[in-house]
């Protein structure tokens, strides 16, 4: 059985209600000592530098300067380090909005994969629940059912009863809490949209509805580019057995919570790397395009440049959202809590109660991967990689513009860290 990330995390206060008598009696061996790189305030402000470097599309420009970034780190703790580089089209956005027949302008955002508009598209405004002759000619909108699900069967049919009526555009409400927009992974090869598409947060439904059966003036402007993206790999070869440290780097926004955890721990864990004089060997791996369904990952597994496995130890997946704030949502959007967010590891492991452990007192629940196939794990699964660990939960920012430092803090993010750090070093031991 699988359920989406969504259902099964609002499900988690019940089940961690009761986690707390497994993981008693389970003996956990003396952890090593915490080093510097995990300390709160040096993983905030890799958090907060890679959140610096803008909205992380794979292949733009905030893309390339993390590339570059981590593999600067790997090079100066004497990894091996190698980059895989892959092509994909890019949206570069210029203007993107509806304009209300009283002038008011409502901001939109595309969402890719993105058909332009050349010239502005002025038409009738429907919603998408009208008999199916009255939407021809009309910009319609269609209310999207959940959070973040574009390209899955239900949505795109909805989709395709507008633009098959013969609609001229679509506007895509947003039920994010926020009230902002939130962007959808797709498929890198997905045809781009029969119509143009434009994403608009809840904040603006009240205004869009009351607009309904007047004209309105969509305008959705920029250009496609080819663009390179690049997946960094980090290789300290030293025992025969190999630990395996992997992150998603790219995003539809600047990810400060969504990526930024992950990838502060995995710089973390290079340096406890480096730093060990023995033991097994090590491949980092940082990847881009996953908000194109991993594309990255997928690219890295093809490629023939990772440990067998039945040569890896353990994989260690840093997935999206973990050590964040916890949040409360209300009519007026957001409101963020010192508290941390609740977090599932996500195991293919023989033992996951033995990894449990080390994450107990950090709101973490470990359930198996057979429940949980999210993100990048699939792939590592897929491959064969079995004794992986993935990490994972739901933010509040996730995929949604004003994903910031804030999302999280050094103390949370510390005491993720000294589970995160625990785990690997028993594994090291």
């Amino acid at each position: 059985m699988s359920i989406d990330r969504r259902n099964f995390l609002k499900s988690m206060a019940v089940w961690l209600s009761g986690a707390a008598v497994w993981g008693r009696g389970i003996p956990v061996r003396a952890a090593a000592e915490m080093p510097q790189s995990f300390g709160g305030n040096r993983l905030f402000a890799d958090v907060k530098t890679y959140s610096d470097f803008g909205v992380h599309h794979a292949g733009k420009e905030p893309d390339r300067l993390t590339s570059n970034w981590q593999a600067d780190h790997l090079t100066r703790l004497g990894f091996q380090v190698s980059r895989q580089e892959f092509e994909l089209e890019q949206f570069f956005a210029g203007e993107v909005s509806l304009t209300l027949d009283d002038g008011t302008r409502i901001p939109g955002a595309p969402q890719v994969p993105v058909t332009v508009a050349p010239r502005a598209i002025t038409a009738r405004l429907a919603r998408a629940t009208e008999e199916i002759s009255e939407l021809r000619g009309a910009i319609v909108i269609v209310e999207l059912e959940t959070d973040n699900t574009i390209d899955v069967p239900d949505q795109l049919a909805a989709f395709a009863r507008v633009w098959d009526a013969g609609a001229r555009a679509i506007v895509a409400v947003c039920n994010h809490p926020s009230g902002r927009v939130q962007f959808g992974n797709v498929s890198e090869d997905r045809a781009r949209w029969p119509v143009p598409l434009v994403l608009v947060g809840r904040a603006n439904r009240a205004q869009l509805l009351a607009a309904v059966g007047a004209n309105v003036t969509l305008r959705l402007a920029g250009s496609h580019r080819s663009v390179t993206a690049q997946n960094v790999q980090g290789r300290l070869v030293r025992g025969d057995d190999w630990i395996v440290v992997s992150t998603p780097q790219s995003g539809w926004t600047t990810c400060a919570g969504e990526r930024g955890p992950g990838i502060a721990y995995f710089r973390g864990l290079a340096e406890y790397a480096a730093g060990l004089a023995t033991g097994p060997s090590w491949l980092f791996t940082s990847n881009s395009g996953h908000e194109l369904h991993d594309l990255g990952a997928r690219l890295a597994h093809r490629a023939g440049t990772l440990p067998a496995p039945d040569r890896t130890a353990l994989w260690l997946h840093l997935g999206a959202g973990i050590a964040q704030r916890n949040w409360e949502e209300h009519d007026s959007g957001i409101t963020l809590l010192d508290e941390k967010a609740r977090t599932v590891l996500s195991c293919d492991w023989s033992d996951s109660l033995s990894m449990m452990r080390h994450f107990w007192g950090t709101r973490t629940l470990t359930v198996p991967y057979q429940i949980l196939k999210l993100g990048e794990m699939r792939e590592v699964v897929g491959h064969g990689y079995a004794n992986s660990l993935g990490l994972v939960s739901l933010q509040p920012y996730h995929h949604v513009p004003g994903d910031l430092p804030e999302t999280t803090s050094p103390q949370i993010l510390e005491t993720v860290g000294r589970a995160i750090f625990s785990a690997v070093s028993d594994s090291v031991s």
